[in-house]
């Protein structure tokens, strides 16, 4: 289908696409008539989950939690215990202080009040206040039917399904503000119901922060005392190896025993050197003194003297600096030794030589110093070397501390820093505890009484139900032309039964007006020239006078499908181009006579076949015709003159175009082609004149320039057509 069979289309079924639209708004405008008013109050909200403390985060705005946290709200909002709280709330105020009210109920409010509590319950509950009424009424929920389906699945403004079905809650964009909406038949309710439920809202949204927020501080709470706890135990671990170890400073108590060590290794170095050089100047003196002197080394006096300095050497060598009144009375003490011993030695060894022995002496003194040195060098060596091997201990020591204490240290600063975490933590969740419980939801726009009634959708549905009615029929418009199984048009109807077309006729208008007249003469003029064409295009010697004349059939596969009107056109046709035409036709002798050069003849479709086959070879023996045309009834209603067969030059199958092609058809065309030894032609009668353009081209009819314009646009024609003369 093309944009301009969909067109045509709509413009010939225009009556339905306007009728159905009409009907349908008319009788939905008629149906909502009466339709009870309603009044809508609002309030607004504001949350601050975005902007607010709760939407505050260094890392920006979790927009997906925000919207989260919108769905809960809104859940709460329209949860089902929430509007049960609402409707007894309701319910209380109206029945226990009615002259309180802000607004008083409309009488049908009124009504539908009476009707829900019974009279008893009603009178119980007048005196108390709201409060002691709405626990009365939670009381009597249980234990009366009545209020139970009242509040449940009643269809008054005090039950849950009407208040969540009126009820339209929704986020104010992308901001923190949430904004309610309330629809309800009484103007007093609309503003009692919002007031009464962002009371609830907020008293639920409250006790549940509070429950949230005092569940996580319990729990940093005695997360920060168990992190404490281990943190003192890391500490006093800590403590205790040093105390064990003797540590004070580990870093400062490592250097300056490396210091000290460095210090003895060189003080060691020095002792050794000087040791060295003593004993070779004693050496060298020995072996000068002559071997007297060997009697002062045996002398006991002189060995006393000589143990007693050298223990004095090595004391003085182990003392520090710090200790400078013992060394000075010890250095005293040692250069009184060395005094006497001096005198000593000088004494003895006057007795043993005489004044010859001068150099001698020298000699001996030199020696002593040489000794003595010597004594005090072996003294420093060793408590050098004992120091020394004290350092290297101390070393093997603190070698495995350090690694002992670094880690009890580490574990100190984890045991730290997660106290520090927990504790930051605490802090913040008892931050937002008392943000919390000191903020809540603000009214931004409190509700109020409603006072003019709200407009009406009933334009919205005419308007609606109208465009439904339009959707509609163009919609079975479309599947009627789609679901259409009949022949309808000349392509259709080849592609359905499978024979070459040889034209096909317009359907008449039963009360054609001229300016559809002369079109369809002119188009039928047209189509009677095609017919023929296609006739002598299948047998070009059709109609040779200087032979016996041609038949040709004309037939149908059912009844009424013109065969008279295209035999009479195709006669006429014939005539206008010289042929003389026998026209044999059922019952012709009783529709009076023909045109001229066409000569109308009967016969009676009900006697054998063979009467009319010898008909026809008569008129062909007497060879008085160019042509024989003849009509055959249909075919699945009678049998077919076989004999005809032989003699047939052309055959025409007429058909409508307002039907299907059956199975029926089918087989009757199969027959008709196994007696034929020429293809038939098919001929479609009673097509639209729009249908006809694949033959005709455009149909020659009046048009204004619009029209001209539209059909060249849905044909994608948008040039305008060249100024040709022919």
């Amino acid at each position: 289908m093309t944009l301009l069979d969909l067109a045509r289309l709509l413009v010939r079924r225009a009556w339905v696409l306007v009728a159905v639209p009409v009907v349908m708004g008319a009788t939905v405008f008629v149906l909502t008539q009466g339709q009870p008013q309603t009044y809508s109050a609002h309030t607004t909200l504001y949350t601050g989950l975005v902007s607010g403390y709760e939407g505050d985060d260094s890392d920006g705005v979790d927009y997906h939690a925000v919207k989260s946290a919108f769905d809960n709200l809104i859940g709460t909002v329209e949860a089902r215990s929430t509007l049960k709280t609402v409707a007894l709330r309701m319910l209380a105020h109206r029945v226990a202080a009615p002259d309180s009210a802000a607004a008083p109920l409309r009488p049908r409010t009124r009504t539908q009040l009476r009707k829900i509590l019974p009279d008893s319950l009603r009178r119980a509950l007048a005196p108390m206040t709201a409060a002691r009424a709405e626990q009365s009424l939670r009381t009597a929920l249980g234990s009366h039917p009545a209020l139970q389906e009242a509040i449940f699945s009643g269809t008054t403004p005090f039950s849950v399904p009407r208040l969540r079905g009126n009820l339209n809650v929704q986020r104010v964009g992308n901001s923190d503000l949430l904004e309610m909406r309330y629809t309800a038949p009484d103007p007093a309710l609309c503003r009692q119901t919002l007031h009464l439920l962002v009371k609830e809202i907020k008293t639920r949204r409250e006790r549940r922060q509070r429950q949230q927020v005092g569940d996580v501080v319990s729990f940093f709470t005695d997360q920060v005392d168990s992190a404490r706890q281990q943190l003192n135990d890391r500490v006093a671990e800590l403590r205790d190896f040093g105390v064990r170890n003797e540590i004070i400073n580990y870093q400062e108590q490592t250097k300056a025993i490396a210091q000290a060590r460095q210090r003895v290794a060189r003080d060691l170095q020095q002792a050794r050197t000087q040791l060295q050089a003593a004993q070779s100047a004693r050496d060298s003196l020995a072996a000068r003194m002559d071997a007297n002197l060997a009697r002062l080394r045996s002398n006991e006096s002189v060995l006393r003297l000589r143990r007693t300095l050298s223990d004095l050497s090595a004391k003085q060598a182990l003392q520090t600096e710090g200790e400078a009144p013992e060394g000075a009375v010890l250095q005293r003490r040692i250069d009184t030794l060395r005094t006497r011993l001096s005198d000593e030695l000088r004494r003895l060894y006057r007795l043993n030589h005489g004044r010859s022995g001068l150099s001698g002496t020298r000699i001996v003194e030199s020696w002593l110093q040489r000794v003595l040195a010597v004594t005090e060098a072996n003294a420093r060596v060793g408590t050098l070397e004992e120091r020394l091997a004290s350092f290297q201990g101390r070393y093997r020591t603190l070698a495995p501390l350090g690694s002992q204490l670094s880690g009890i240290k580490r574990e100190v600063d984890i045991a730290e820093n997660q106290y520090l975490e927990l504790l930051h933590s605490l802090n913040q969740a008892r931050l937002k505890r008392k943000m919390e419980t000191q903020s809540t939801l603000r009214v931004v726009d409190p509700p109020i009484v409603p006072t003019e009634p709200a407009p009406t959708n009933r334009l919205f549905l005419v308007a609606g139900s109208a465009g439904a009615g339009l959707v509609l029929a163009l919609g079975a418009i479309l599947a009627l032309f789609l679901l259409d199984g009949t022949l309808r048009t000349p392509r259709r109807a080849e592609e359905r039964t499978g024979l070459p077309l040889a034209s096909a006729y317009p359907v008449h208008p039963e009360t054609p007006d001229d300016a559809e007249a002369e079109p369809l003469d002119r188009v039928e003029t047209v189509l009677d020239a095609q017919l023929l064409r296609a006739l002598q295009t299948q047998d070009p010697s059709m109609g040779r006078e200087d032979a016996a004349p041609d038949v040709l059939l004309v037939t149908s596969t059912r009844r009424t499908e013109g065969k008279t009107y295209v035999t009479r056109r195709l006669c006429d046709e014939l005539a206008g181009e010289s042929h003389r035409v026998l026209h044999l036709a059922p019952h012709a002798e009783e529709e009076g006579g023909g045109p001229a050069g066409v000569d109308p003849a009967g016969y009676d479709p009900d006697r054998p076949t063979a009467a009319l086959t010898e008909r026809v070879d008569a008129a062909r023996r007497r060879n008085e015709h160019d042509l024989v045309v003849v009509e055959i009834p249909a075919l699945v209603e009678h049998a077919l003159p076989v004999g005809l067969a032989q003699h047939t030059q052309a055959t025409l199958l007429v058909t409508r175009a307002d039907r299907r092609w059956a199975r029926a058809d089918a087989h009757a065309l199969r027959s008709l082609q196994s007696a034929l030894d020429a293809e038939p032609l098919l001929v479609l009668n009673g097509t639209s004149l729009d249908a006809l353009d694949a033959l005709v081209g455009q149909v020659p009819r009046p048009r204004s320039p619009l029209r001209r314009r539209l059909k060249r646009w849905l044909r994608f024609e948008y040039r305008s057509p060249l100024p040709f003369s022919s």
